[in-house]
């Protein structure tokens, strides 16, 4: 969506975007700017703040690993919902970090002995465990129904180190 702003805002000016108005040398320098081609206009201004805006905040949260049903549309559609809550209500996302850090820590603790870390703890609650029959994926394990099914002794515990959790793309196309 950021994409669709930056280009709107980029084809507003043949020549490019200015990050100024350009005054002339022999215009004092409190002049307006009279040549509307060499000027920034409040749109082209308001449009520069919104594109900023938008692309920060989206590249700033991390949602959930989509399920393996899920089509791109629906995922583009629940982050843009996440986005638009940030930027309508910031503190709920902070409440939102502050829980997933939490449990992320009593993740850690609850399975030290088996080599989890908090970022183990993340990764669980982000959704990264799936469980699958054969090559298809079933659906995500969250923390519970992870700890569920080992108690039941249907499932191995998995193994992934830290480093392998770090190495997968935290990437799209912003």
């Amino acid at each position: 969506m950021s994409v669709a702003f930056a280009l709107y805002y980029l084809s507003r000016s043949i020549e490019g975007v200015e990050a100024l108005p350009l005054t002339k040398t022999d215009q004092p320098t409190n002049s307006t700017c009279n040549d509307l081609n060499n000027c920034r206009t409040t749109s082209d201004m308001v449009w520069s703040c919104l594109t900023t805006i938008f692309a920060c905040t989206w590249v700033a949260i991390h949602p959930n690993i989509p399920a393996p049903y899920e089509s791109w549309f629906e995922i583009g559609l629940r982050r843009f919902g996440i986005v638009i809550m940030a930027l309508i209500a910031p503190e709920l996302i902070i409440y939102w970090a502050m829980k997933q850090w939490l449990a992320s820590r009593r993740l850690a603790k609850e399975h030290h002995a088996k080599g989890w870390t908090q970022t183990h703890g993340f990764f669980s609650l982000m959704g990264g465990f799936m469980l699958f029959d054969g090559v298809k994926a079933l659906y995500t394990l969250l923390p519970d129904k992870l700890d569920e099914l080992l108690k039941n002794g249907k499932i191995i515990f998995p193994q992934i180190t830290k480093e392998d959790i770090e190495d997968k793309s935290k990437g799209d196309v912003i």
